[in-house]
């Protein structure tokens, strides 16, 4: 875990930086903070949506305690129908 304390900086990031971090698209980390599994604040006036270190980092270890079990963060009971909400 050290390896990946030190790819970040010590500062609050942004949705692309922990993005790129996770090797995810934007939009996957901002379904995550609305489903409540990744803790993020809300600052300035267009409420922009930062990040500590620390909690993606807690994010990052629980992802891979949950995928050693053999659930993603995407996997939560409350997806039905995962897949099939596409707009026609």
């Amino acid at each position: 875990m050290e390896y990946r304390e030190n790819k970040l900086p010590a500062r609050l990031l942004s949705i692309n930086e922990v993005a790129r971090f996770l090797g995810v698209h934007s939009s996957t980390v901002r379904r995550w903070v609305k489903k409540g599994l990744l803790e993020s604040y809300a600052i300035g006036l267009r409420h922009s949506l930062r990040f500590k270190q620390e909690d993606v980092l807690r994010f990052l270890s629980m992802s891979q305690d949950g995928s050693r079990r053999g659930v993603a963060p995407d996997d939560s009971p409350d997806r039905e129908g995962a897949g099939t909400d596409r707009r026609e």
